[in-house]
This record gives C-alpha cells, structure tokens and sequence, in this order.
C-alpha cells in the first residue's frame, strides 16, 4: 500500500528545553554575535521484512518559525575609568609629604541595592588601589565631595597616573540607565625639598683649657667652672654669631655669646652638679649650619677634711692608747675643718662616737663625756666617724684600756655550801635549787644585772642580792653530770664553778596476777583452750610503794607484742587474754615494766594452753547393755566439754565392734549422737565409742559391751548371773592386763609420763635407784 505524507508540522520542544539550548549557545559565544539552527530527519524502517517495502520520493523540512524574547545582563567584574597621566616627581632631595585625591560625584537614581550590594567607585594610582572605596549605593542624586588620602600611593621617579573607575561586583538585571557623574577632580601633592647645611666645627674649653679631645675634668666641691664653646665655620673657621648653644642633658640653660672673643660662655658652680661623675653635653645650632655637639664628663670630688682629737683636753694621735679605772668621767673633742681654708666646719650632720651616741657641737669643737663603766673589761676600741655631704668624710680611732675589779662567787646547792669538783647525789625526779652569790672581793657589794648562766641549761635569775635556778633531776642523764656555772659583768673579773651531780633511778617493785590470783613468786598458770586470762600488774616505787603513772608494761613472746592498759583509779595496769590468743601447750611470755628514770623490772610468764577436756558417755550412764539374740540396741552417747560443762556438738562420732563400723548421728543437736545396731547374734560384744572436733578438743575412746544371752529353759537365773559375772571378771582381767600389767613398772610410769606430756599436764619427778627399777 502506498501512504501519502501531506504537509504537516513537526512536534517541538518544550519552551524550558529551546531556553536552555539557547542559553548554552550564547555561553559559548561570549560576543552574543550569531548562532546557528540545525534541522534534519532521521527515518527508521523497522518493518521493512518480506515484500514490505518504503518508498520516499520527497521528505523534506519546507519552513520553520522560531520565536523568542531577550533580556541583556549585567556582568560581575564589570568596570570603568576615568584616568589621566600626570607629570614624576623625582629627585633625592625630594619628599613626598602629602597627597590628596578630590573629586565631586553623583548618581541619576538610587542603587538597586539588593541587585548589586558591593558595586563601588574605586581609586587607583599607577594601577595600585586605594584601600578606601565608595559604595554606589551610598551616592546621592546631588554632588557630594569625596577627599582621599593618597600619600603612600605616590611613587617618585614615575609619571603618576589617578584612575577613578566603577566596578560592578555582582551579576544582575538592570532594565533602566543609570548614569554617574564625576567632576572636578584634584590630585594635589605636597613635598618638600632638601638643601644641604654649611659644614660646622665645635670645641669645647673647661677653664680656659682646651678639652675638645680630652674630653674630662676632675674639680673639687664648691670651686667654680668656666666652659667655653667656639662654633665656627669649617670652610673658613669663622666665627658663627648669633647661634644657640645650650645644655641638651646633665644641665639646663644656654651659653651667652661673646662677639669680641668669637665664643659661647657659661659659669657655674660646681655644687649645682653635687659630688660625683656627670656627663654633660652641650648642642650648637643656627639655620642653615650644621648642628655640632659634644659630651664631656665632670667629676666633682668632695673637698678634703681633717680631723683632730683631744681626750680631757689632751690632743692625741690615732691609735693612742688611753689607761681609765672603772667609773671615771672620759671628755672626748673633735675638730672637723676644711683641709683647704683650715676653717672649722660648723653645723655637721654626723660626729658620733660609734656605737655610743653623738657628739654635740660647742664653740667649734663637738665633745661628749662617756663614763668608763659603759666600756669592757681591758682594751676597748673607739672610734670616731665624721662626715658631711660633699667633704671627704674622717675616722679617727684610738684605744681605752680598762682595769677590771676583783670578785668572787659562792655556790649553795639546795641550800647546801658546794664547792668546785664536789659531787652531789640526787635522785630521779628531784628538784634542785641552784643559789649563786657574785660579789666585789673589795666591797662585798652584789654585783647587779651580771650574766649568770648554768652552762647548757639556762641563766639565773637575779633576786635581791643573789642568783637562782630552779631544775628537775630529770633533766640530767643517768650517772655523773658535770656542771658548769659562769658568772661575769662588764669591767669585773668573770668567775666559774663547776660541780658533779651523781643521777640515779629510783628501785621499782612489781606483783603479777593471774586470774586474780598473785603469782608474783610463781607466775605460771595452766588453762584449758578458749578460756581467759586477767593479767593485772602492780608497777611501784620501792621506798614509797607509789604507784608509778604512764608507765610501759608490755607482754612479748612468739607472735606476740601486747601492751597493758593503765587504770590510775585503782593503780595497776591490766590486760585480757582468750587463751586462743596463745598456741596450745607451754607459753614463755615476757613481762616488761618501765618508766622514764626509774629501773626496769621484767618476769617470766609461763602459760600452759591444754586442749579441751572431754567425756563420752552413755545416756544411761551404764556401759554394758544385756539382750536377747537377734534383738536391736540403740547406741544414745552423750559427748561433754568438761571444762566448761557443756554439750560438744558438731562432733564426728564413730563406732566400732566385731561386725563393723559406722557413724553417730546428733539428728537433734543436742550433743547426744545415736546409732541403731540391728539383730545382734548372740555373744558378748565391745562397742569402741571414737570421737572429733578438731584440734582444739582431747577426746579419748569409750567402750560400751553389749551381751546377747539365750533365755533358759527352766529357771536358771542363777547360772546366767554366774556366767555373766565370769564374763565380766574375764573381760576386766583382760582389760587390766592389756592397759597394765602387760608392761613393767618402769615402761608403765614412762608411758603414763609420755601421756601427760602429750597432754600438756603438769609431771612429778621420777627417781630411780637402780637398773631393775
């Protein structure tokens, strides 16, 4: 079949896709000047199979309409300028001081500023910008004058070239003109130029001595001083008229000019400056000269002093040596005059006698009077200083020699004479009066306010006419202490006992109880394990019988280190001991009791620890039992603590007997422990009783018999008591002989010996004669 295509349009493009392509387009033609439209036809024949077959004559685009609307953009970085090339400023002896950029400027119409907000006016010169900007949107539609700073923009040696430009900083719409004026624009530029000053000469006279080199002189305090510059001209060495010459440091003022001597002058007194090195500098200037200053250093020394001494209006010399008794009058004069003019020196602040006071001045002399019982035994150095600001101060020194008087010192010991090397006996805990009289040999007069003093231990202290100290033995050591006591005194002979105190320890006594019981002679004690022991110590003095307070008393031994509590009521020290404290069998404790400065007293404590004591028994109490054969017994035993009297419980209970061996049971804790023995044979049997309860418990077997008898047939009641009572004779004959009488005497003592030991029980001596016993 044949279809005929007739002219029909072609499906476009959505709107949004035609806008993106063209959007495309123009993006690659930054000029926006053309672009081009390409059209074709693609044909698919996918049923051409068989004798299908498509023919095309004439398939073609006949025309086409493209319509579209158009908007142009503002483009970011977008600028121009106004600029203008202007003249260099060159020149080394140029200086650019200042430059500023003004200018007038307007806009048409507001700023879109939401569009644009960082669009502004920028100021750049030789293409470097000017940190300052404007804003656009801070223009107004009126000229406002604009002032720039510009200095540090301006380069010399290069033609300066201002550039105001426009920049647009955001992309954005803009459907309107807006127009910016700019006008009356100045750049003005300030700068200085620089000539070169006539060259100077400066030097320098210090009392009409050229110092100009050796720029330094040393004057005394108070003298006057002349100081000299001469500034001149170094190309003709004229004199420069008219100039300043001043002090730039160390002092203020200016120098006067003396136009017939060509020169600049100034003179002072060297008190202005006070004593010392001062460094000076002087500055010489006029316009269009050379400035010219120099330093120079002046010493100013202190004006030279002497001092003369009269001792009770006799001149002396330095280091004299001057002979004075005790308690004399001593006038001491000093003349302090200036070394130059020899004048006395009237209104000096310091003249002392050092170390003793001031002296005052009278009629130019400075005196004062000193008594000699102010001064040490033998020779005193005294010194006199003079000085004042700004004069060379003097020392003067010369010696006094005084004689010292004669004393002597007696010695009472708890108001007992004592004399040198004697020995006193005290006891600890003794309370010594020491009593000292320190007398002038020729008067007999108490020496007052002397220093007495108990070597090592303290001084005496004056009351009336003697000296004391009170001290306690205790502060002496054990044994012979030598003590020393020192007596002296300005201008007196000093003096020294020395004695010997022979210290001892008071005797103590000491009583032990244990258990209340006193075993001061014997303290040894025997207890069963888990029982107490009170252990109370009577601690005395032996003479007194007090009771020593604060005491030590301590109980060692292995594994132990115990001390005893004091109860000062009733004046003994006591302590509680559980016996499982200790190890089971013989303690060798030790007692120690001490005090500061009294003996020590020890004992030995022997402490024997048993182990609990016990008894099986029957319930019944009886240990044979008598059935019929093949009848049942109850085994019901009883286990005490025989110590303390009570039921042990918790105990491993065991039987024993010809057919076999079992287990007591306490079902209900009571400490009797039962077993049930089921159709016994006939026959005798021994029930051996064993029990445990750890190693704190001494258990010992017990035996119960149990006799199964056949009833007779008539009554033979007698012959069952006959045959029971052999059995019992046997049995106890066997028991005897077993326990006894199998062994000789001496094996049996041994082994009845070996069994207490193993006990811990307390053994009498064994004493044999011969051999066989």
């Amino acid at each position: 079949a044949t279809d005929v295509i007739t002219d029909s349009p072609i499906h476009s493009y959505g709107e949004d896709t035609i806008i993106t392509a063209l959007n495309s387009a123009f993006e690659k033609d930054p000029s926006h000047s053309n672009f081009t439209l390409t059209f074709g036809i693609d044909i698919y024949c996918e049923d051409n199979w068989g004798g299908d077959r498509d023919i095309f004559n004439y398939i073609y685009i006949k025309d086409y309409n493209l319509t579209l609307t158009y908007e142009r953009k503002t483009e970011k970085f977008t600028s121009i300028a106004w600029n203008q090339e202007g003249n260099n400023i060159t020149g080394s002896n140029i200086q650019i001081s200042e430059a500023k950029l003004l200018f007038k400027a307007k806009i048409s119409q507001t700023w879109p500023t939401a569009l644009s907000p960082f669009s502004e006016i920028r100021i750049l010169i030789n293409d470097n910008l000017h940190p300052e900007t404007i804003r656009l949107s801070s223009l107004n539609t009126t000229f406002d004058t604009v002032l720039f700073d510009v200095t540090n923009l301006i380069i010399k040696g290069v033609n300066i070239t201002p550039a105001i430009q426009v920049f647009i900083a955001n992309t954005f719409t803009l459907d309107k003109n807006i127009t910016i004026t700019i006008d009356e624009v100045y750049l003005n530029i300030s700068y200085y130029e620089t000539f070169t000053d006539y060259s100077a000469d400066i030097d320098l006279f210090l009392n009409g001595e050229n110092k100009t080199i050796d720029k330094y002189i040393q004057i005394p305090f108070n003298k006057t001083l002349s100081i000299t510059i001469k500034y001149t001209n170094q190309s003709n060495g004229f004199h420069i008229p008219n100039a300043t010459v001043q002090f730039m440091k160390g002092l203020a003022g200016n120098l006067t000019e003396n136009k017939p001597l060509e020169q600049y002058t100034i003179i002072l007194n060297v008190s202005q400056l006070s004593v010392g090195i001062k460094s000076l500098t002087i500055e010489a200037q006029k316009d269009n000269y050379e400035t010219q200053s120099i330093e120079f250093i002046v010493k100013v020394v202190k004006r030279s002093t002497e001092l003369l001494l009269f001792v009770d209006n006799n001149q002396i010399n330095d280091s004299d040596t001057i002979n004075v008794g005790i308690n004399e009058s001593l006038n001491i004069a000093a003349k302090y005059n200036d070394n130059l003019t020899k004048s006395f020196l009237s209104g000096v602040t310091t003249v002392e006698l050092l170390g003793i006071d001031n002296l005052t001045e009278t009629s130019n002399y400075y005196n004062i009077t000193i008594n000699t019982n102010i001064l040490d035994q033998g020779i005193n150095i005294l010194i006199i200083n003079a000085q004042w600001e700004n004069y060379t101060s003097q020392t003067f020194q010369f010696y006094v020699k005084l004689i010292e008087g004669a004393t002597k010192l007696l010695l009472y010991v708890n108001d007992n004479p004592t004399y040198s090397s004697d020995t006193i006996s005290v006891k600890t805990d003794v309370i010594m009066n020491i009593l000292v009289y320190y007398r002038d040999s020729i008067t007999k007069a108490h020496l007052s306010n002397a220093s007495v003093e108990l070597l090592d231990i303290g001084n005496l202290t004056e009351i009336s006419n003697y000296y004391i100290i009170t001290i306690n033995s205790n502060n002496l050591n054990l044994g012979i202490t030598i003590l020393t006591i020192t007596a002296q005194i300005s201008n007196y002979q000093s003096q020294t006992i020395q004695f010997s105190v022979e210290l001892t320890e008071r005797t103590t006594e000491i009583q032990v109880f244990l258990n209340n019981e006193n075993k001061t002679l014997d303290p040894v004690i025997e207890l069963p394990l888990g029982s107490i022991l009170n252990l109370t110590v009577k601690y005395a003095e032996n003479q007194t019988k007090l009771h020593i307070n604060n005491a030590i008393i301590s109980l060692t031994g292995d594994n132990l280190s115990i001390s005893l509590s004091e109860n000062q009521t009733l004046e003994q020290y006591s302590i509680i001991l559980n016996t499982t404290d200790l190890k089971i069998g013989v303690n060798l404790l030790t007692l120690t009791a001490q005090a500061t400065n009294f003996q020590i007293e020890t004992r030995e404590l022997r402490i024997t620890v048993n182990k609990i004591s016990t008894v099986i028994s029957s319930v019944s109490g009886e240990p044979i039992i008598t059935i019929y054969p093949g009848e049942s017994v109850k085994l019901r035993i009883m286990i005490n603590n025989s110590d303390f009297g009570i039921a042990i419980k918790n105990a491993n209970v065991t039987y024993r007997w010809t057919y076999g061996q079992g287990v007591l049971t306490d079902y209900d804790n009571d400490g009797i422990y039962e077993a049930d023995l089921e159709n016994i044979p006939e026959g005798s049997y021994t029930i051996t009783i064993t029990a445990s309860a750890g190693d704190d418990y001494n258990f010992e077997s017990y035996e119960i018999t149990i006799s199964a008898i056949t009833e007779p047939k008539s009554d033979q009641t007698w012959l069952i008591y006959v045959l029971f009572g052999g059995i019992i004779g046997l049995v106890s004959v066997f028991t005897l002989y077993q326990t006894y009488f199998k062994y000789p005497p001496m094996i049996r003592k041994i082994r009845k010996l070996r069994k207490k030991i193993r006990k811990g029980k307390k053994t009498k001596l064994i004493l044999t004669s011969k051999r066989s016993e």
